[in-house]
């Protein structure tokens, strides 16, 4: 055990440590890491840990400087100090909870402008030292599927009173700059003042117990909380700003001046704060169900009886209260709603009056869903989490503001969604059945938006890399990297915006075009651009059996009469039929090949008959000559042939190719065209092999096998798509491509294609 002792609040020389200074220093205790740091990392598992059992995965540090560690506010946005920011292009590190350490890039980043510029001195001067970083993509939920809550402990969203904080236990995180390679550590201390007037707002801590070093700023600065629902949870209170000659300076930004800049920086790319706070009011419905009603709030009073806009945090167990039917029977506020797990049931907001949320939303620790048939308002940009139970609404007024989904609940939203705001899915399930007028963006950064209603008001669906989008309703442009899956009925979107490679999935359930799944395009251009080798198309053949000359019409069907073959032409379409064992569905086999191309067609959808144009699949059965290599080599091989020439793995001819790989890529063995050979090359973020296939050679199957040092070879994983399905024009061949994203490839990447034939087998 090492200790460092302060004389008048200087550290006695020569007996500095690295980083973050605490008295009594013992990794075990401080340490977030145990070895490992910075690429590596292994965490700290010890019992003593002081940081055991909080969830650190949303704090990330610099690959450039080490010594600056953020705290994530979301997946793409983090909280710096101003005077201490990332150069844009630099790199951030987090340790996922999946146990993975990635790594993002700066986009950009921005100083808060609440007021005063930096710099603080040592006797405590100004502060106005926050700025916030966002990232270039954002992390994915199992990379870091922590949210931290800014703890707000005001008394009103409109004001502020530090009292409740000043006392609170700080656990501060720092490097310092004596040896930025080490472990960041973890030291407590109480918050001895708390200021937050005007433009400037800050937390102190006597050094008496931990000292900030040099280095540290930005560092973020936690508080425990202890949720509702009894969970332990760190709660962000602020980060690093400077030192004085006694105490430690950290930005506060449980002011609601800080958490309304925040919201304004991340509501353009659909990120909200998480915003939590102590409910004092509990709803027991002690006299009736009017929800203004003093009786009705038995612990804590009622939370608006200092007025309309004296909104409070307030929770509600269905196991305690008396009523769970609650009415509106006025126009009320509350700035966060929590709901306590209860075998007897959910609640019901009911009545014609509207429920204002503030920023701490809602959040459902319950497996019964909460029902609001009364109208809701956002009264701030808020972060929901239906929980288990989920969370079912009529009408949905956004007021401007933003509503993020992240949980892996459900939210249903029946009726209306309307105002100028916006929505974001980062988890879970959005469901919108209702017509909507809301004019703001729509995000599916992870997780799934169902639509069976119309949302054509908002001007862009943007589906993040881990987004879903679904449902038989109609959105205006569809944009992004994600994914369209329809099993069934027809999604309508206005122009599909092809430049980010999104993906699609479609379910036939038979021939006719009413039988199948959709999307339908209205716009006069109905596609953007060309797809390209990004894109994948997923036909699957959800049938009884397959016949030859089979004709399917869906996927993809636009108001407009252009023939749009060409402009799916690079995407990779693979079409899927039932697995004869049951167990779901596996690309064709080599006994059917498909024809692809589009057809007009006449379609009412409801408002009468539209001629349009739409994907059309024709099925055929692979027969004829060449089914096995015998009756190959007799087609191909000239009259009087050596029969050794015509082995399998003879190689009659000047470059070495054995006949079976030139049966398999259907060459001529004598005079092979080795460009005709598989291809390695780099496209775009992926390593990609292409490879020719004969389709009538049933005898053979093959996989796409790896290698790290071209020694030891096993199956890669990677599923090859067709290309190009009859690239020499007469039905005897296919063009093949696998790909391997750079991020998912080893140093040493070797891929090769490995046939087998009979009961022989040859790379």
């Amino acid at each position: 055990m090492k200790n460092i002792f302060y004389i008048l609040g200087v550290l006695i020389p020569g007996m500095m440590l690295q980083a973050v200074v605490i008295v009594g220093y013992d990794p075990e205790v401080h340490d977030r890491f145990e070895s490992g740091y910075p690429t590596a990392p292994v965490e700290n598992a010890s019992e003593n840990f002081i940081g055991k059992g909080y969830d650190w995965s949303g704090v990330g540090w610099s690959v450039n400087d080490t010594r600056r560690n953020v705290a994530f506010l979301s997946p793409r946005h983090y909280l710096m100090a101003r005077h201490f920011m990332l150069a844009n292009g630099s790199n951030v590190r987090i340790l996922g909870a999946n146990g993975v350490v990635d790594e993002r890039t700066q986009q950009a980043r921005k100083a808060l402008g609440l007021g005063a510029l930096v710099p603080i001195n040592e006797e405590g001067d100004t502060m106005e030292d926050l700025a916030i970083g966002w990232l270039s993509s954002p992390f994915s939920a199992a990379e870091m599927p922590v949210r931290y809550g800014v703890l707000d402990l005001n008394p009103s969203s409109t004001s502020s009173n530090t009292g409740p904080y000043v006392g609170l236990p700080l656990l501060m995180m720092g490097r310092g700059n004596t040896n930025p390679v080490t472990s960041p550590r973890i030291g407590e201390t109480p918050i001895t003042q708390a200021t937050a007037s005007g433009t400037q707002h800050d937390l102190r801590t006597s050094r008496d117990v931990v000292q900030l070093q040099g280095g540290d700023s930005g560092s973020p600065s936690f508080s425990p909380w202890t949720n509702p629902n009894g969970g332990q949870e760190l709660t962000l209170l602020g980060n690093h700003a400077a030192i004085s000659s006694t105490q430690n300076i950290d930005n506060f930004i449980g002011s609601h001046q800080v958490m309304n800049a925040l919201n304004a920086e991340m509501r353009p790319d659909g990120f909200a704060l998480r915003v939590v706070g102590n409910p004092g009011h509990t709803w027991t419905g002690e006299d009736n169900s009017n929800i203004n009603r003093n009786r009705n709030w038995g612990i804590g009073g009622n939370p608006n009886a200092t007025g309309g806009t004296s909104d409070r945090y307030v929770q509600f167990n269905g196991d305690s209260a008396n009523i769970r039917n609650i009415s509106v029977n006025a126009n009320y506020n509350l700035r966060g709603l929590y709901f306590l797990p209860a075998t007897a049931g959910g609640f019901t907001f009911s009545n014609t009056n509207t429920l204002t949320l503030g920023r701490g939303g809602i959040t459902n620790y319950d497996d019964h869903a909460q029902v609001f048939s009364a109208p809701l308002r956002l009264g701030a940009d808020q972060h929901w989490m239906p929980g288990p139970g989920g969370l079912v609404i009529q009408n949905l007024d956004t007021n401007g503001f933003l509503l993020e989904l992240h949980d892996p609940g459900t939210l249903t939203i029946n009726g209306t969604v309307s105002g100028s705001g916006h929505l974001a899915v980062s988890r879970g399930l959005l469901q919108l059945a209702g017509n909507s007028t809301y004019t703001g963006e729509t995000w599916v950064h992870h997780g799934t938006l169902r639509v069976d209603g119309d949302i054509s008001s908002s001007p862009n669906v943007r589906l993040g890399s881990g987004g879903v989008l679904t449902g038989n309703g109609r959105v205006a442009n569809l944009r992004g990297d994600g994914r369209v899956e329809k099993t069934d009925g027809i999604l309508t979107a206005q122009t599909l915006h092809t430049e980010d490679g999104m993906d699609f999935s479609f379910t036939f359930g038979g021939e006719a075009f009413a039988d199948n799944a959709a999307l339908r395009l209205t716009a006069a251009v109905p596609f953007s651009a060309s797809f390209s080798t990004n894109t994948a198309i997923d036909i699957i053949l959800d049938v009884e059996s397959l016949a030859d000359g089979q004709v399917y019409h869906g996927g993809f069907f636009t108001d407009a009469s252009d023939d749009f073959l060409t402009t799916l032409g690079n995407a990779n379409l693979t079409v899927y039929m039932p697995d004869p064992n049951g167990s779901g569905f596996l690309p064709l086999n080599a006994d059917w090949d498909v024809t692809v191309g589009t057809e007009s067609l006449g379609h009412d959808f409801g408002n009468g008959l539209v001629q349009g144009r739409v994907l059309r699949l024709e099925l055929h059965a692979v027969t004829g000559d060449g089914e096995t290599y015998d009756d190959w080599a007799d087609a191909v091989f000239p009259q009087g042939t050596p029969e050794e020439d015509k082995e399998p793995f003879a190689a009659p001819n000047d470059v070495g190719l054995i006949n079976l790989l030139s049966y398999f890529h259907r060459l001529d063995p004598l005079d092979p065209d080795m460009s005709q050979r598989p291809q390695t090359v780099a496209d775009d973020a992926d390593f990609v092999i292409r490879f020719r296939r004969n389709t009538h050679a049933d005898d053979l199957s093959f996989e796409v096998q790896f290698s790290g040092d071209l020694q030891q070879w096993g199956p890669s994983g990677l599923v090859a798509h067709v290309i190009d399905p009859d690239p020499d024009g007469d039905g005897n061949s296919q063009l093949l491509e696998a790909r391997l994203p750079y991020d998912q490839a080893p140093a040493n990447t070797f891929l090769r294609i490995f046939v087998s034939y009979a009961q022989e087998e040859t790379p």
